[in-house]
């Protein structure tokens, strides 16, 4: 029962102790279990699940319900796992992805398949990737930066409902790397402008959005004055920022 291993994983990752032993079990099942393999076509993924037992969509969220506070850092504050643990989330939310598709197309070939077909796991995913980008290790958020990038980019964005890019924003503006890391800064604000840029256009034409986005465009001027008033002109973080907010409003 996958319910009942995935408790037993996220109860063993609580200790320090155990928590690397677990994870190492974690990201060998998904080595194992999911297919490596780099293509979109359904019906050659689908010949790939046929060769040798795969994650189901039940498993794969079973163990993403663990990878995810790993990368959270819920278990006592540690992040130490979470690249790792966000290279594993990528690869069986792909493979999730793959699985819904697959199904979906076999009830109804004549169906239009969307990039996002679980909104909700594609929104847990999303908060996790956000979480290493800002990590105050530049490095580790980098890493972070680059998958949100992949996520949140490389869709269809109208198919993710308002609430849940309105969701992604929130957190964007209210959860950022400390100041003394400015370089995770630079990657969490451009990453917040690189979103406005694009979803404001496609929300702000819906009025019952207006308020969370004049709340939303406030929060990121505040961040903007944190940035510059904790550096000075020349230094990386003034000189992206100001670029930043260039972007944004012109």
């Amino acid at each position: 029962d996958w319910r009942f291993t995935g408790d037993i994983f996220d109860i063993l990752a609580m200790y320090r102790i155990a928590r690397g032993l677990t994870f190492d079990g974690i990201a060998s099942t998904i080595e194992f279990a999911v297919p490596d393999l780099q293509t979109e076509d359904l019906e050659e993924y689908e010949a790939k699940l046929k060769e040798k037992p795969t994650l189901s969509l039940m498993g794969s969220a079973s163990l993403q319900r663990v990878l995810f506070k790993l990368a959270h850092g819920t278990y006592e504050g540690d992040q130490t796992l979470a690249v790792p643990a966000m290279v594993c989330i990528e690869k069986t939310y792909k493979h999730m992805v793959q699985l819904t598709l697959i199904k979906q197309n076999n009830e109804d070939p004549d169906a239009d398949l969307e990039s996002v077909p679980d909104k909700e796991v594609w929104y847990k995913v999303a908060l996790a990737l956000y979480s290493v980008c800002c990590s105050p290790d530049h490095e580790v958020s980098k890493q972070g930066f680059e998958a949100c990038q992949r996520h949140f980019l490389g869709i269809f964005m109208e198919e993710v409902p308002d609430e849940k890019w309105m969701g992604v924003l929130k957190t964007m503006t209210t959860k950022q790397p400390p100041i003394s890391s400015p370089l995770s800064r630079i990657n969490t604000y451009s990453l917040l402008g690189q979103m406005m840029v694009r979803l404001f256009p496609i929300m702000s034409v819906r009025e019952v959005n207006w308020k969370d986005l004049t709340e939303i465009t406030k929060n990121a001027i505040v961040i903007s004055d944190e940035n510059m008033q904790n550096s000075y002109k020349g230094e990386p973080l003034f000189n992206y920022t100001v670029k930043i907010v260039a972007n944004i409003y012109t």
